[in-house]
């Protein structure tokens, strides 16, 4: 069976994609710039109660 050579450009520019966005988070945390967050509110959403809930 024989393909296209439009369906094998693609396929290549596609794992080419894929290759590079796989190796931009590890990339990130070596040549990335450090900062420092500032918290300005905390929201807890039913974390932190005394009392039983029913179903869980």
């Amino acid at each position: 069976m024989k393909r296209s050579p439009f369906a094998r450009i693609l396929l290549s520019l596609l794992g080419v994609i894929l290759l590079l966005y796989n190796t931009g988070a590890p990339l990130l945390g070596l040549i990335g710039e450090r900062d420092t967050a500032l918290i300005t509110s905390i929201r807890c959403q039913g974390g932190e109660r005394n009392e039983a809930v029913r179903g869980r």
